[in-house]
């Protein structure tokens, strides 16, 4: 049944699989924030020895802030103009603007529910919110100096062509993308030859399940697990997204079948 669906899956329009997602997605955070009215970040955490200095007000979500933390280590945002692709509640949008220095920070999110959600949570002059898509943003060539994509990827259904030629084109020579996702070995190396394809260098990579299976537990909205999802998404557990220990991703990341890894990535300079 599970191959049959698989096989009905591909061969779907790739317009109509976005707009699927969107409606799965806008009834995932219906029901986060319905659990959770305090709710910043929807990302899966960072355990870390390190003490990262936060406002008693974000210490509710130092898990997901470290997160980001390690993902922009070796990247000066001081002064830059920023995207974060697929930025959710747009916890990263605010800790970029609060605890760095950047010109601007935009948000992009495919769900529009969650672009309204960022829109009420965060209010800051640096920081922008906007609905879009992250195959094809509308923004021109080469405005930003920083690209963050965290947990956003694998929803994507032409991450290897369209994706990856979007953050090349929307970075500025020189510019970074600071990029982290679950997956298979596989998808990891046909994504990074893909960038490398579309001009960009890689410049590191770490693989975090550890940090990020430790920090599971401890998060602050823990406890989000719900499949009370549209009828016409079969394959979809909102569990996988939360990784709790009775879904099929916390099983695939404890066998190493599925690795949590943080990228950071430069466009070339001509002549470099």
């Amino acid at each position: 049944m599970k191959y049959l669906l698989r096989k009905i899956n591909f061969l779907i329009p790739l317009w109509l699989k976005k707009r699927a997602r969107k409606l799965m997605y806008n009834k995932f955070a219906e029901t986060q924030i319905k659990l959770n009215e305090d709710i910043r970040f929807i990302n899966l955490g960072y355990h870390s020895s390190e003490k990262l200095a936060l406002l008693g007000k974000d210490e509710p979500y130092r898990l997901s802030i470290q997160l980001y933390h390690e993902l922009l280590k070796g990247i000066d945002v001081n002064g830059k103009n920023v995207l974060e692709i697929g930025c959710g509640f747009g916890g990263g949008c605010y800790y970029l603007a609060n605890y760095h220095k950047p010109e601007q920070v935009t948000g992009i999110d495919l769900s529009d529910k969650n672009i309204a959600r960022c829109i009420k949570i965060h209010n800051s002059p640096i920081i922008q919110f906007k609905e879009g898509d992250a195959e094809d943003t509308g923004f021109a060539s080469e405005s930003f100096d920083v690209i963050v994509n965290l947990e956003s990827s694998h929803g994507y259904p032409s991450r290897d062509t369209k994706f990856c030629h979007e953050v090349a084109r929307l970075l500025r020579p020189g510019g970074y993308f600071a990029y982290g996702d679950l997956f298979g070995e596989k998808q990891f190396k046909s994504f990074t030859m893909a960038l490398n394809e579309a001009g960009m260098i890689q410049l590191s990579e770490k693989d975090i399940t550890k940090e990020v299976l430790q920090a599971r537990p401890m998060l602050q909205y823990k406890s989000v697990n719900t499949d009370n999802k549209p009828f016409w998404m079969p394959l979809f557990k909102y569990k996988n997204l939360t990784v709790s220990n009775d879904s099929a991703t916390y099983k695939a990341m404890t066998e190493g079948r599925i690795r949590y890894k943080l990228f950071t990535f430069k466009k070339g300079v001509k002549d470099e």
